[in-house]
């Protein structure tokens, strides 16, 4: 009984991890774009922690119409 209970606790710790790392790669951001000139774009959050970007970064886009 406890060999079983040890396994299921360890498959248990095994998958909340992995769920864990895989949930937090899908981060969504949202905001309204505050400023356009030329090809920059400014957009202020309305959610989410900017601070976690930095200069150099990838960030792709989903264009919403009003």
């Amino acid at each position: 009984m406890k060999k079983k209970f040890f396994a299921l606790a360890v498959a248990l710790v095994m998958v909340a991890g992995i769920a864990t790392f895989a949930l937090s790669k899908g981060v969504t951001y949202s905001g309204k774009v505050a400023k356009v000139k030329g090809d920059k774009v400014t957009i202020e959050l309305k959610k989410g922690d900017a601070s976690k970007f930095s200069v150099g970064d990838s960030v792709e886009l989903e264009i919403k119409e009003k």
